[in-house]
């Protein structure tokens, strides 16, 4: 029924059926909705549910990562969650409800460069019996790899980590020579932390978005427009990606090229000049969910497409070859 109405626009709709018919019996409980390419009718559609294998989604970063988390509890339908994107220039997340509230309940932190960048922004939401979704607030690359020993020390496990960060070294400390050094001990700590992982257990799934299209004209601060520019944004995503190859994490580590998502999706890319539209955020969170479901279950023909198209446009890299 749901592949229906697109039958006469999509010839891969069939594919796409099949795939969804090995979805279901290997996840009988979960509900798989399909829904059409936010890129245009090309034979890319995306499932708006996680598999049910999936038990934690962890998000650390900065307000890039928050508001995902946002647009995540909203296309995943909990209960209670609600926001207005644009009443609040870009910074959803410090406005978003959750009914009933987590224990920790979420502080407002202030948009400024000159607020303090100590202390924590973290919000957990209990979905189901089987699976919590977490954000925990560290923009800086330094604080996070402190955090990853953390999860590390405390053998943490999480099924899914998003990662972000980059945007507040530029802003703080517009420092590239610290920044490189930083980001290799981060990697460094990160491979640990995979590492950690016994053959029993399933390793990870680590997601790292790229630094996404900046436009200074619309920033709100002389600062801002000073340091977070388009140039020293690129030379920082090309750090990291320095480092994930070179450290051998590029099969561990998947990596989502925000700024090719925004140059695709709308021509309206930021809200404010750094964060993403609403547009944007929505179709960079049913990536999320499909990347993962592409690593928990086995890949169909479905699943296939739906990496090569999007590889093709250049917003998903190191994607490991399907299964044959």
């Amino acid at each position: 029924v749901l592949l229906g109405g697109m039958a006469g626009r999509c010839q891969v709709a069939f594919v796409f059926a099949a795939c969804l018919l090995l979805v279901s019996a290997l996840s009988p409980s979960c509900y798989t909705e399909i829904l059409e390419n936010k890129f245009g009718c090309e034979g890319v559609q995306y499932q708006r549910q996680l598999n049910c294998d999936v038990h934690s989604v962890m998000f650390i970063g900065d307000s890039i990562i928050r508001n995902t988390f946002v647009q995540f509890l909203e296309l995943y339908k909990v209960d209670g969650v609600s926001s207005n994107w644009d009443s609040y220039k870009g910074h959803r997340d410090f406005h978003y409800s959750l009914q009933p509230r987590p224990s920790n309940n979420p502080q407002k932190l202030e948009n400024s460069a000159t607020a303090p960048v100590t202390g924590e922004f973290s919000a957990s939401f209990e979905c189901s019996a089987s699976l919590r979704i977490d954000t925990v607030w560290k923009p800086f690359v330094e604080e996070q790899r402190v955090y990853l020993e953390t999860l590390l020390s405390e053998n943490v496990r999480s099924t899914v980590i998003v990662l972000n960060f980059g945007l507040w070294d530029l802003l703080h400390n517009h420092d590239a020579v610290r920044f490189e050094e930083e980001v290799k001990e981060y990697f460094i700590t990160l491979r640990k932390l995979i590492d950690s992982y016994q053959p029993r257990e399933r390793a990870p799934i680590v997601i790292i978005l790229q630094n996404g299209i900046l436009e200074p004209e619309k920033m709100s601060t002389e600062e801002k427009k000073l340091y977070m520019t388009p140039k020293d944004s690129h030379m920082y995503s090309i750090i990291m990606k320095k480092y994930i190859s070179s450290l051998g994490l590029t099969e561990s580590v998947e990596q989502v090229d925000l700024y090719s998502l925004m140059e695709n999706v709308t021509d309206e890319r930021t809200i404010d000049g750094v964060h993403p539209t609403t547009k944007i955020e929505d179709t960079l969170v049913q990536i999320l969910i499909n990347k993962i479901n592409n690593k928990v279950i086995p890949e169909g023909n479905g699943a296939k497409q739906n990496r090569t198209e999007l590889k093709s446009r250049g917003i998903l890299t190191n994607t490991p070859a399907p299964a044959s």
